[in-house]
């Protein structure tokens, strides 16, 4: 069993500071699990074998913000992929406000949801994971 943790350094920012969020993929099972440890952040509308992490960010109007970013990481090579022993995690830390508009003072409603459809060329007698699971929801404020 997989699980996402999505947080925050702080939970307010000036608007024009960066946004960094950190993403957390946690072996939370008894038996290790094979995954796709680059946690890219891509877009939802890419080909699934793209779609590391996607971000669903709601503005505070209540609309979804559109990922503004151009993002050419082509499919995961062999190296991307780690066995995660029970209890073991890799994280990555991104810009969130690289990949969206976040302009509007107010607060700001985010979740990741991680992906695999991919698989190394070798597995080795383990077995890949793969679907999609979501993070926890976080909220973060950007002042003027």
């Amino acid at each position: 069993m997989l699980d996402l943790n999505l947080d925050f350094a702080k939970d307010t920012y000036r608007a024009g500071e960066p946004v960094e969020g950190t993403f957390t993929l946690r072996n939370s099972g008894a038996e290790p699990a094979l995954v796709n440890a680059r946690l890219g952040i891509n877009s939802p509308y890419v080909p699934a074998e793209f779609r590391e992490l996607t971000v669903n960010v709601v503005a505070p109007s209540g609309d979804p913000l559109n990922f503004v970013a151009r993002v050419n990481m082509g499919s995961p090579a062999d190296q991307d992929f780690k066995l995660l022993q029970p209890g073991e995690s890799v994280a990555g830390t991104f810009a969130i406000s690289d990949f969206f508009e976040l302009e509007q003072p107010g607060a700001y409603q985010v979740q990741a949801t991680y992906h695999n459809q991919s698989e190394p060329s070798h597995v080795n007698g383990h077995a890949v994971w793969k679907g999609e699971l979501k993070s926890n929801p976080a909220t973060i404020t950007i002042q003027r």
